[in-house]
């Protein structure tokens, strides 16, 4: 007999069935060839036993359910494009593409209670621009809920400095999950070049047109176009980029250097030879470009060694969920 015939005829043998299995190691991804429905049905229960017993992802019909992004992570090259996966600490949806995973919005939370209202304008305004008070995370959780319904593409700051070994996929998760954190809508990508992007593109075409605003709704730049231009655009003195916790990044000591990292040229092109190695350096001998901000905007062409620790923003590229 095949061995699938074996495992089809132990199926209503649990014993059996469980020392087979163990004897072999095998899991579901492991199994390349159709199988008996009774078979299959065998493998899917042993599967989400041992699993829950090796504290491993757990399974359900349509998704994958996981710890953590990391043990995500672990389990990329066994799951099949295409594939739905919840990552719980995140309460995150996930989709499995050609280059790794791919984070899917979701909508508002669906309650039996009905929800908060939205401060009033004069509470925000009151919060945002007392000019003596620092805004605390929880404050700016509270005053976020209306940022998401400007009219302008975002743009914010990771909560902390970063090396140039931070990644492009780390970054962009970073960007989603304080984008998240902090109740801000929209789908947000890093303000990095790499080989798989150039920064001018990430942006939605619809949504390119759009100004760039901080977290606080002042207009920093008329259009995401007028970005790339080729020329350079100053930054104005009179205005901030914040972090998703409320932080300025020109005034803040989480900053020491006013530096934004982008590796990219002035019109918004990656450069390959400026980016710490596709942001997975932090080499003193290797490079990226970076920008000095209050100097020379966002796309200044200085290059850096990639062991500083530099601002890292992010962009909202789209205001739709």
């Amino acid at each position: 007999k095949s061995l699938i015939d074996v495992l089809d005829d132990a199926f209503d043998n649990e014993k059996v069935f469980v020392s087979i299995l163990g004897h072999f190691n095998f899991s579901i991804e492991a199994i390349q060839i159709p199988t008996p429905r009774r078979a299959r049905q065998s493998l899917y229960e042993w599967e989400t036993y041992r699993r829950a017993s090796h504290n491993e992802p757990k399974i359900s019909n349509a998704v994958q359910t996981y710890s953590s992004s990391d043990q995500l992570l672990q389990y990329t090259n066994l799951t099949a494009v295409g594939s739905l996966a919840y990552v719980e600490d995140e309460e995150a949806l996930v989709l499995r593409v050609k280059n790794g995973w791919r984070y899917i919005n979701l909508g508002n939370i669906v309650t039996k209670h009905i929800p908060l209202t939205t401060p009033a304008y004069d509470e925000i305004h009151r919060l945002i621009h007392n000019s003596q008070t620092t805004v605390t995370s929880a404050d700016y959780a509270r005053y976020s809920k209306t940022i998401k319904q400007s009219r302008g593409l975002i743009m914010a700051a990771l909560n902390n400095p970063y090396s140039g070994n931070i990644g492009v996929k780390n970054a962009d998760f970073a960007c989603y999950k304080q984008a998240h954190d902090a109740n801000i809508g929209g789908t947000f990508r890093a303000f990095l070049g790499s080989q798989l992007q150039n920064i001018g593109s990430i942006v939605f075409i619809r949504d390119n047109r759009l100004p760039v605003v901080n977290t606080k709704g002042e207009v920093l730049y008329n259009s995401w176009r007028e970005l790339f231009t080729g020329v350079g655009i100053p930054y104005s003195s009179s205005l901030d980029i914040y972090s998703f916790d409320g932080k300025s990044v020109l005034r803040d000591n989480t900053w020491p250097m006013k530096i934004v990292w982008h590796g990219a040229n002035v019109s918004g092109t990656r450069d390959m030879d400026a980016n710490c190695r596709e942001w997975t350096s932090n080499d003193l001998r290797d490079f990226g470009k970076a920008s000095v901000l209050s100097r020379q905007g966002l796309l200044g062409q200085e290059k850096y060694s990639c062991n500083n620790s530099f601002i890292v923003l992010c962009i909202q590229v789209t205001t739709r969920n």
